[in-house]
């Protein structure tokens, strides 16, 4: 499952980012492979490794981490979701 959504949560700042995090950690349970993607193609540090600490499956799930939001690295998490779903 892709997440898209338009940076890394923040839980302390909003009320939608505990809500962001409620579903992925929902689709975990259940299971999915996730992958989540900020919209802005920012790696916000202090927030991705403290989520990647509190889901174990999300820390290698996190594709936030980009090359400057490169067409490379994108092309790489792409080709990995489709590798996944096949």
């Amino acid at each position: 499952v892709l997440v898209v959504d338009h940076y890394v949560p923040q839980p302390d700042r909003d009320a939608g980012s505990r809500t962001m995090l409620a579903f992925i950690r929902a689709l975990l349970d259940a299971g999915a492979v996730v992958k989540f993607w900020p919209d802005n193609l920012h790696y916000d540090p202090t927030y991705a490794a403290s989520i990647a600490r509190n889901f174990q499956q999300f820390s290698q799930a996190l594709v936030c981490r980009l090359a400057n939001g490169s067409a490379e690295a994108m092309a790489s998490a792409a080709a990995d979701l489709q590798v996944r779903a096949g």
